[in-house]
């Protein structure tokens, strides 16, 4: 197999991309009424229950210990970790999703690299609405011919994706309930989780405050350079999806576009001021590599609050791409060293200055 596309650009362009950060028409009216309406009833985690909740758990969603219903009666499932050691003393909260293509039965589990230990941090994993452990209420929607991305794409209020966001936005109004007002809770998500957390922290980020993102490889950014690339048919991933879905129903172009514009992380992440850190790629095809850092380039975090670490390839298996063993080598050893990076940029125990000082020969 070939190198993922570079899309004619040189790592430095690649990582340089910048796009327009400007809100759509009625940008703001829209997400004051989502916001309005994740917070017009209480969220709260619910222990798990067999009796009410037995088709959460199949197919494909073992490891639920609590659900969280959404504003508009949506039940998802999630894994509430507690950290080994002093349950009772939880300092911070990490909420995380995950990416946009499950495994067939792929549970929740206890396993972070970046979390565990010693660390006084409890993490909620989030199953989104539509995937296995949260289908009670919509089915399996990632079963969907097109693809998960496109269902309802055609008007904002419906498309799947707001929520998606709400689901996350709701797992954060509950661990807030849990844990109290006090403890700090920070997000996580890499690829489609990166986004939802984007998409959810600046929806809802003037009534709730995050003080640290770390997320890597950010999809559903920059989709005015995305869609005038016409080969992304011929790539995986939701681009291929959304492509597909316009070039079948080009009726709806100006529709899609519009919801698609409403959306785009790179203008959500320009209202995000939180201090954050970034995995991105200089080649990536299935979340093209200059959208992921147009999505990086545009958060609003001053600039020494915010931390970007590059790997070579992103959405791609080194060994699969053609490279030799030393670039496997390398870039696996990238990607694990972003997990232990993040594992200390989320222990809110840690001043976050002290942390990326120890870190900045590993981030350009």
């Amino acid at each position: 197999m070939s190198l993922p596309d570079d899309f004619g650009l040189t790592p430095l362009q690649t990582l340089a991309r910048v796009a327009d950060p400007t809100p759509p028409g009625g940008f703001v009216q829209f997400w004051t009424r989502w916001a309005d309406a994740v917070w017009s009833k209480p969220a709260k985690f619910e222990a798990f229950r067999l009796d009410r909740d037995a088709s959460l758990g199949q197919p494909g969603a073992p490891g639920v210990t609590h659900t969280i219903v959404a504003h508009d009666g949506v039940r998802c499932g999630c894994r509430v970790i507690l950290p080994v050691r002093a349950p009772g003393q939880i300092r911070g909260v990490v909420i995380t999703a995950h990416g946009y293509t499950l495994q067939p039965y792929e549970p929740l589990t206890d396993d972070n690299p970046w979390s565990g230990g010693d660390r006084p941090i409890a993490v909620v994993k989030v199953r989104v609405r539509g995937y296995p452990g949260s289908h009670f209420s919509t089915g399996d929607l990632s079963l969907k011919p097109g693809g998960y991305i496109v269902q309802g794409i055609e008007k904002a209020e419906s498309w799947v994706l707001a929520g998606a966001a709400s689901d996350y936005a709701a797992a954060i109004r509950a661990a807030r309930d849990m844990f109290g007002q006090a403890v700090p809770i920070m997000l996580h998500g890499e690829s489609f989780g990166a986004a939802i957390a984007i998409i959810a922290a600046s929806g809802i980020g003037s009534r709730e405050r995050f003080p640290r993102l770390a997320i890597g490889l950010p999809t559903l950014g920059d989709w005015t350079w995305r869609l005038r690339r016409l080969d992304a048919i011929n790539k995986p991933g939701i681009g291929h999806e959304v492509v597909r879905y316009l070039r079948q129903n080009a009726s709806q172009t100006a529709a899609v576009t519009s919801t698609l514009r409403l959306f785009d992380t790179v203008v959500h992440a320009r209202r995000i001021t939180s201090p954050v850190v970034c995995k991105l790629a200089e080649r990536d095809e299935v979340v093209p590599a200059p959208t992921a850092a147009a999505v990086y380039n545009a958060f609003g975090a001053d600039p020494g609050r915010k931390w970007r670490f590059v790997t070579r390839f992103g959405h791609c298996s080194p060994e699969s791409a053609g490279a030799d063993s030393a670039e496997v080598f390398a870039d696996l050893r990238r990607h694990a060293q972003f997990e232990k990076l993040i594992g200390d940029f989320l222990d809110a125990t840690r001043d976050i200055g002290d942390v990326m000082k120890q870190w900045e020969q590993s981030c350009a």
